[in-house]
């Protein structure tokens, strides 16, 4: 049994250095591992309850990327966002490595990981890992917003890019503070996700977009006690609601770890960054959205054919935030 790691509703463990010790002990050590334990009861029933996590109805491009990878053909996944995500060892990477190993248990790809360094890489706009058949982009900024990774979008990814990953929330509760000129936060943060929602799909509609949600700046001082925590999800889940005939899924990290009774000495880093531990545990739940797919394709081969059609995006596109 895993020590301090039971879904708990209530007041979060004393964050002292013996707390982070004995939660440090206990935890789940690679992304499989925390897939595997969200997987598990009691916090499947908060998975399936939205505690934590969305995702849209429609599938289908999910479906289509996975079985080229199982098929032996070269998958992209990227990541944007702040100084959050910008370490090559990001949650992006820690995804890759772990959809790898997923592909690889369900029998579609070998036991070789093959590095490559990014100077071989021709025209990768940013530092990347390339395995076999996953290459991993991570493009992040330090010190940067939606706004600015929605502006730059073209010169950040390629337009090969299958999953893109969005770290959001700590520069955005900047950007979107914009109360003084008259506009709500709510209404900020519903165009800064629309912005960069159409943005991405500009550069390629078939994208499947997953949405990681931090915590403000500074989070380290009031964990888990911030205040308005929820409020830029709530923001952004009436904006992806509208858009749910796409590939889309949040994964919200502040609420998952908090569910989790994380100790703030071993989540964060410093102020607010999330440590290297963090980043395993959020690619554990993107993996944990990832599975139903793999197993799917494993228990029902003749799912594979029925799942290569991308969804159709509509002559005029529905808006939120921009009336």
């Amino acid at each position: 049994m895993l020590v301090h790691l039971a879904i708990a509703q209530g007041h979060v463990q004393d964050p002292s250095a013996e707390a982070t010790a004995a939660f440090a002990a206990a935890a789940p050590g690679t992304a499989i591992d925390w897939m595997r334990r969200l997987t598990a009861s009691p916090a499947a029933s908060f998975w399936h309850s939205g505690s934590y996590q969305w995702a849209s109805r429609h599938h289908e491009q999910t479906r289509a990327v996975l079985n080229r990878a199982a098929s032996g053909e070269g998958i992209t996944i990227a990541t944007v966002g702040g100084s959050s995500s910008a370490q090559q060892t990001n949650y992006g990477h820690h995804l890759a490595t772990g959809l790898r190993t997923l592909l690889h248990e369900a029998g579609y790809l070998n036991a070789t990981i093959r590095v490559i360094n990014p100077s071989q890489v021709r025209r990768c706009p940013c530092a990347c890992v390339l395995w076999s058949i996953i290459t991993m982009l991570p493009c992040s900024q330090g010190s940067s917003g939606t706004d600015w990774a929605a502006a730059f979008m073209f010169s950040l990814l390629p337009p090969t890019v299958d999953i893109l990953l969005w770290e959001m929330a700590i520069n955005d509760w900047h950007t979107a503070d914009l109360s003084k000129s008259g506009m709500t936060t709510s209404l900020a943060y519903q165009q800064l996700a629309e912005l960069f929602l159409r943005r991405a799909l500009a550069l390629n509609p078939a994208m499947v977009v997953g949405f990681v949600h931090l915590w403000k700046v500074g989070a380290a001082s009031c964990w888990p006690h911030c205040d308005k925590k929820g409020l830029l999800v709530q923001a952004q889940l009436q904006v992806l609601r509208v858009y749910s005939f796409l590939d889309l899924f949040v994964l919200d990290c502040s609420a998952m770890f908090e569910a989790f009774r994380v100790p703030a000495g071993w989540l964060f880093e410093d102020a607010h960054h999330p440590s290297p531990s963090a980043h395993i545990a959020i690619a554990g739940g993107l993996l944990r959205h990832m599975l139903p797919f793999v197993l799917q394709m494993q228990h029902d081969p003749s799912s594979r054919d029925r799942s290569g059609q991308l969804a159709v995006l509509p002559a005029r596109m529905p808006s939120v935030a921009f009336p």
